[in-house]
């Protein structure tokens, strides 16, 4: 993938008017997760290449405490990230969920939604809004999270660190393994845009590598059931 491409939808989408636009600008931006970006990521000015991150997922899982910061490289302007990510919340405040508590259907408002929901309520139309603004179904909201790591490693990893560790660190993951799951692109200047490799027979790209892709985002349909509440 180009770099240069990517920083230009970046700089594009951080100013669009849609929250679909921002919250894709954001993730190829910072590399964060769906839900981080939509309720849970908080970002703090350190300089206009770092922002420090508060609100990450999957931290209990993971190891790390629950009330984890970090500073990270960031492929936009700081101010802009913080500005869009503003604008991104405004605009979905008031947005809802349904949600089952005790076999009963009940409607909370975003901000008091569990994870899941939040998961549920925003995973389509963001994965739908990817495939349009890469013209290509192959690109799912998770990618996001891949292109930055590719995008931001050759900048932002620090003297002798490698890509693995670095991956790690911006990412904020406990171990090295959980790395591995985003290295799916490499830079390449030549080509204009992004190139997803030779097609099969078929006429299909390499299966095992959108097999990869795919699977990178959950896409959820219809309620989401909280069991034991």
């Amino acid at each position: 993938i180009n770099s240069n491409y990517v920083l230009g939808l970046i700089d594009q989408l951080l100013t669009s008017n849609k929250y679909t636009d921002l919250a894709v600008g954001i993730a190829l931006a910072t590399g964060r997760r769906l839900t981080e970006v939509m309720r849970e990521a908080q970002f703090e000015f350190v300089d206009n290449q770092h922002i420090k991150f508060s609100g990450q997922l999957k931290t209990r899982t993971r190891g790390l405490k629950d009330d984890l910061s970090y500073i990270i490289p960031v492929l936009a302007n700081s101010k802009q990230i913080i500005s869009a990510l503003n604008a991104l919340r405004e605009q979905v405040k008031d947005f809802e969920v349904d949600v089952k508590v005790r076999g009963e259907l009940v409607t909370l408002n975003i901000a008091d939604a569990p994870i899941e929901a939040i998961q549920a309520r925003f995973s389509s139309s963001l994965v739908n809004r990817t495939n349009t603004i890469f013209q290509n179904k192959d690109f799912v909201y998770r990618t996001c999270r891949e292109i930055y790591a590719a995008v931001a490693a050759p900048v932002h990893k620090k003297p002798r660190e490698s890509f693995t560790a670095f991956r790690t660190r911006v990412l904020g993951h406990a171990d090295f393994s959980a790395q591995n799951h985003y290295q799916g692109f490499e830079l390449n200047e030549s080509i204009s845009t992004y190139d997803l490799g030779e097609k099969d027979s078929s006429g299909s790209v390499d299966q095992a590598w959108l097999s990869h892709l795919k699977n990178c985002d959950m896409v959820a349909n219809g309620k989401v059931k909280l069991d034991g509440i």
